[in-house]
């Protein structure tokens, strides 16, 4: 009886050992080799409890202005339903994405009156797509 109350302490020791060995103290980095979180595959959502990350809502419009001083682009509503902006102005950067036209959003400054479809975050647009069609 003696024995099975000292293997049981032993092992009891050992675990909280090992389970305490795993958790890492606090301004210690993470360890390289410990699993990683993965990313749910397309289709199956955020886990429960996950914050989601900003939200890309899309605005369409025409072209009205580049300003390329400050970045900025204003987009003009074609048809805005009650309660929606007329224009909208966002900024764009290095990673904003210009699909259509020239490919660049140098390449807008020229296509003033235009279709867009911009993608966005905040006031940052992450994706400009240009209508050929004015």
């Amino acid at each position: 009886m003696k024995r099975k109350i000292t293997l049981l302490v032993g092992l009891g020791l050992l675990t909280a050992a090992v389970g305490f060995s795993q958790t890492p103290n606090p301004g210690q980095a993470p360890n390289p080799n410990a699993p990683q979180a993965q990313a749910p595959a397309p289709g199956q959502g955020a886990p429960r409890g996950a914050a989601p990350a900003a939200a890309e809502k899309t605005f369409e419009g025409r072209l009205t202005k580049v300003d390329a001083a400050t970045k900025t682009i204003t987009v003009a509503a074609i048809s805005p339903k009650d309660g929606d902006p007329k224009d909208m102005s966002f900024k764009y950067g290095d990673t904003t994405v210009v699909v259509g036209g020239d490919k660049t959003v140098q390449g807008l400054a020229t296509k003033t009156g235009s279709t867009l479809k911009v993608t966005y975050s905040g006031d940052m647009a992450s994706r400009i797509e240009i209508s050929d069609a004015k």
